[in-house]
């Protein structure tokens, strides 16, 4: 009889902890219809763990809305469209891929170059984490217009009568396991994984368009060969153990930046391009220090300029970005509490924004 007591007991605890199991097991990634919001700005401290990072310290200019599709598409379970950006998911099993993607071009800066995948790269998985690791090799096409670059490969395509470039390329993407970490979003302390990602783009072949299309090698020519060399991204992505959707990304190389996502839309924060603006001013009101942050802006050179509200022009500033999406910091001068007018001007001298900037005092 005893034995029989325990025997139940021992199925009793078994029973409980297979249930315990399965709930732990349960997760969640992206559902069509979603919602999504990323907030991203610039870092100014190497941070390395998600852990150190406070939220309640940074400065976000605007929130980028994404929408969660299904998708149509062969081996494609969803789709992510925000007007900056688009990825292409396959969610099988324990494993969330990626298949390809829309983002800045990893040449020039380029705002949405879209990259398709010749093997769908894992970028997470819910079971054995600590094993986790993938390399995928991928070629991809890229075209670009010589009227949309600047600097010494737009002066170089105008002297040589180039109007096209057309590049193939080698992607070699690494995905592994790095370390459990901590992220605290305001509302919870999550307890999570990261993800180190590390993407190196290759030059393989270059064409470029005169009269008809011709094969370039690009080790022959300096500026070819800077404008050409290999790029290497490398950033850490963060998951909540109970989600196979990124909750949080540190980019380390080439900027030091910092991404959030969440289904909750936080303060007043514009929906970043909503209304076709390139450039947002932040924060506004300030206390002096301001930033900068351009939005699917033709890379180029801009004037910031402060004006009074007499209209009296009392500091200028001139600047550069070498991407569509930048942040750039604004060194203003000691200014007195009050109400400004400023403006940004293209290289062009036409003006691409005209606002308000409130001053205040500690």
């Amino acid at each position: 009889m005893r034995k029989v007591k325990f025997n139940r007991c021992l199925i009793l605890i078994a029973l409980a902890f297979l249930t315990y199991s399965a709930k732990a097991q349960v997760v969640h990634a992206f559902e069509p219809g979603d919602t999504l919001y990323k907030y991203s700005t610039n870092l100014y401290k190497d941070f390395r763990k998600f852990s150190d990072i406070r939220l309640s310290q940074l400065m976000f200019p605007c929130a980028e809305e994404i929408r969660v599709i299904k998708s149509s598409k062969p081996n494609t379970t969803l789709e992510l469209h925000s007007s900056l950006r688009k990825q292409y998911l396959n969610l099988k099993g324990a494993t969330m891929s990626i298949l390809g993607y829309e983002d800045v071009d990893p040449f020039f800066g380029l705002p949405k170059v879209g990259v398709s995948l010749e093997n769908q790269v894992p970028i997470s998985r819910s079971t054995h984490k600590d094993d986790f690791y993938n390399k995928v090799k991928s070629d991809i096409f890229l075209v670009y217009n010589a009227s949309d670059l600047s600097g010494e490969i737009k002066i170089w395509a105008d002297k040589n009568s180039v109007t096209q470039f057309r590049v193939t390329a080698s992607l070699q993407w690494v995905t592994k396991y790095k370390n459990k970490d901590s992220f605290d979003n305001l509302d919870e302390v999550i307890e999570g994984f990261v993800i180190e990602n590390v993407k190196t783009f290759s030059l393989n072949t270059l064409e470029v368009k005169k009269e008809k299309w011709e094969i370039v090698d690009a080790t022959n020519d300096r500026v070819l060969t800077e404008s050409f060399a290999t790029k290497t991204f490398n950033y850490y992505s963060f998951f909540d153990y109970r989600s196979l959707a990124e909750k949080a990304r540190l980019n380390l190389k080439p900027v030091l930046s910092f991404e959030y996502n969440t289904l909750n839309k936080y303060g007043n924060s514009p929906i970043c391009n909503s209304d076709n603006r390139q450039v947002y001013l932040f924060p506004n009101p300030t206390f002096g220090d301001v930033k900068l942050k351009f939005v699917n802006a033709k890379i180029g050179s801009y004037k910031f300029k402060l004006i009074n509200v007499i209209g009296k022009d009392i500091w200028a500033y001139d600047f550069s970005i070498k991407q569509s999406d930048q942040e750039i910091f604004l060194p203003l001068p000691d200014l007195a509490k009050g109400i400004y007018l400023y403006s940004i001007e293209n290289q062009n001298g036409e003006r691409i924004e005209a606002r308000r900037l409130t001053v205040v005092n500690l």
